[in-house]
């Protein structure tokens, strides 16, 4: 009823020539507050763009309510920038017809100093819609590696794949063949790890390795963040624009940060020292690793002591390791003295 009304109304103005083409005379697009509104104003500046089709006048409502929706979210995530705007608030933008400037540059905004979004996804020019959902990057694909190719990854990376593949052990050994190293360093034992006995052993020593768990998790997509762990073969995800969920990722994206930085640090761990020491880096890695594989052999003992037996080796391992570290380091010493 209301539509039809609306329609009616937009013909009869059309044909006194009277429709509006701008903003109503009261209302800026930089003070677009409910309080600057004026309704009658407003109401013919709505009237004016409504088509006589009722489909179309259907369709122009909806877009107008969705991006008066993402402008009520710029105002309250960007309110400097919104009152230093100078762009148009409604009509079509360069990057893409079904947003206006004004609501680029909030997702642009939204991008840099929230979270990373798709914007060429968003903007796609082959898009007929709008997109009610946050657009987010998905989580690089561990899963593919173009003839087991691992070089394209960092070597924490590598190593957390290698360590929790259940593929026969192909992907250690094509690692092993990349790196070089020796036949004598053990295979990870495939099969359920004690994941709490595994970050606590790694972190004997209190060395990078205790970021190892976060880089295996990383690669399997169980970190529990969500912007590590989309997945690839995901299309998109359930998060619409609204103010719960921007402040979510932001938070989300600060813990994301947080993790990358963890894993570079592994990262540049494993890559320092001799190519032997960087060789009994990634030994020690495996054995704690194996360490914490479920052993059925252990069944009968309580948990707290296959804990404390699994401490007790790490210990061994930690001592053994900075043990040949330094005496490695004195024969490096000795030798540029002689």
């Amino acid at each position: 009823m209301l539509l039809g009304r609306a329609t009616a109304a937009a013909v009869r103005i059309r044909k006194q020539q009277a429709v509006l083409t701008t903003f109503p005379p009261n209302l800026s697009s930089a003070t677009l507050t409910p309080q600057s509104i004026n309704v009658l104003g407003s109401i013919e500046w709505l009237v004016g763009r409504l088509d006589a089709n009722p489909c179309g006048s259907e369709s122009f409502l909806q877009r107008s309510h969705e991006a008066i929706h993402i402008l009520a979210l710029y105002q309250v995530f960007f309110p400097r920038e919104w009152q230093g705007s100078k762009a148009s608030a409604f009509g079509q933008s360069h990057e893409c017809p079904l947003y206006s400037e004004r609501e680029v540059e909030f997702f642009k905004l939204v991008d840099e100093q929230i979270v990373p979004i798709c914007l060429d996804w968003l903007f796609d020019a082959n898009c007929e819609e709008r997109m009610s959902f946050i657009p987010l990057y998905p989580a690089d694909d561990w899963d593919y590696y173009q003839d087991h190719d691992l070089s394209q990854f960092s070597h924490a990376i590598q190593l957390g794949l290698a360590l929790n593949r259940d593929d026969g052990g192909h992907t250690f050994w094509w690692y092993c063949q990349s790196r070089n190293l020796s036949p004598e360093i053990p295979d990870p034992i495939e099969g359920k790890q004690d994941w709490e006995l595994f970050t606590e052993i790694t972190a004997v020593g209190d060395t990078p390795l205790k970021y190892l768990p976060l880089a295996v998790e990383t690669t399997c997509y169980s970190t529990g963040n969500v912007l590590l762990d989309f997945h690839p073969e995901y299309d998109y995800t359930d998060a619409l624009w609204n103010a719960d969920n921007l402040r979510w990722l932001a938070s989300e994206n600060q813990v994301a940060q947080v993790i990358h930085s963890q894993v570079d640090k592994l990262n540049v761990w494993l890559n320092e020292g001799s190519s032997s020491e960087q060789e009994r880096k990634i030994e020690r890695a495996v054995l704690l690793w194996n360490l914490a594989c479920i052993d059925s052999r252990l069944e009968k003992l309580s948990k707290e002591a296959v804990r404390k037996m699994a401490l007790t080796e790490a210990m061994r391992i930690h001592r053994n390791f900075a043990l040949n570290y330094n005496v490695e380091n004195q024969l490096r010493l000795f030798d540029a003295n002689s």
